[in-house]
């Protein structure tokens, strides 16, 4: 969930259709909406106004079933305190609402003449690996399932990493390592779309082995795959999916402790400010830590 709060008549949704590419044919209207028509809606605004027809629970309910919903409420509970008992009712009940829908969302941003405070945004870590024998030896290790090499985990012992409530990994021996290393008491969560590309004919070697191969070198060039490997299409589409799926089950601080094509693969796609793949480049145990809004991948700092 994302939610957008503030003051009544202050940009609330003009956010929502700017930021985040709703329309407002997607919006629902809480003041006459079915509390039904939660589960599928991208967008529902006056959401304050639900309170007065439906149960906490009831509303809590439906919203579990459509968890990418944006939620658009004004803040009703400031001011003069309202004399009729029903009114007061409502204003509790929808605080406590807006509440829970807080604690569940990955983003909460504030609206006040139409600036938006972002006060609430899911911290993302992005971890690659320590290095490998064939990192050393400056090869292309996809597929190859390399543990790490003595100097790897000896680097990865010298470093301050952020903390966080998920650690999610490859299926790679060299990132379930790294993860062990840095988040001993962590439960490593394994998502097999994160592993690296595979480089097909060119696994195992490295520049000065390919560097008169005509494939390798349309390769570089960007104009071909790697014989027998995998397409960058289907590569960068399999991350990010795996990053989605990942993102919406949690909406607490997750680190991802993958593979170098893995991290420039999402942040090519989500990263702010706005690169290309290869600007996105970490050395073994480097990487970054972002503040997600629903949006961006905002790098706070690197690694």
């Amino acid at each position: 969930m994302i939610m957008i709060t503030g003051g009544a008549y202050q940009g609330k949704k003009n956010y929502a259709v700017n930021y985040y590419g709703i329309s407002e044919s997607d919006m629902i209207n809480g003041k006459n909406c079915n509390i039904n028509d939660l589960i599928n809606a991208k967008c529902v605004y006056n959401f304050q106004y639900l309170t007065k027809k439906y149960s906490i629970d009831d509303i809590k309910d439906i919203l579990n079933k459509n968890p990418d919903i944006i939620i658009i409420a004004d803040i009703i509970g400031e001011g003069i305190v309202p004399v009729e008992k029903s009114e007061r009712i409502w204003r509790e009940n929808t605080g406590r609402l807006c509440c829970w829908v807080a604690e569940k969302s990955i983003a909460v941003i504030r609206m006040s003449c139409g600036i938006a405070q972002i006060i609430k945004a899911m911290t993302v870590v992005f971890i690659r690996h320590g290095k490998t024998a064939g990192n050393l030896e400056k090869r292309y290790i996809g597929r190859t399932d390399e543990d790490l090499c003595v100097e790897g985990m000896a680097e990865l012992s010298g470093k301050d990493y952020s903390e966080c409530d998920i650690l999610v990994s490859s299926p790679m021996k060299r990132c379930i390592r790294t993860a062990e290393l840095i988040y001993p008491d962590k439960k490593i969560i394994i998502n097999k779309n994160l592993r690296e590309t595979d480089f097909g004919d060119f696994e195992g070697k490295n520049y000065s082995e390919l560097c008169e191969n005509p494939d390798y070198i349309k390769w570089i060039d960007g104009i071909a795959e790697p014989p027998n490997g995998e397409s960058s299409k289907i590569f960068k589409k399999r991350c990010c999916n795996a990053f989605e799926d990942i993102i919406k089950k949690y909406n607490r601080s997750v680190a991802f402790v993958v593979h170098g094509g893995v991290i420039m693969a999402v942040l090519e796609k989500y990263g702010f400010p706005k690169k290309s793949f290869y600007d996105y480049q970490v050395l073994n145990g480097g990487g970054y830590i972002t503040d997600f809004d629903g949006k961006y991948l905002k790098i706070r700092e690197s690694i």
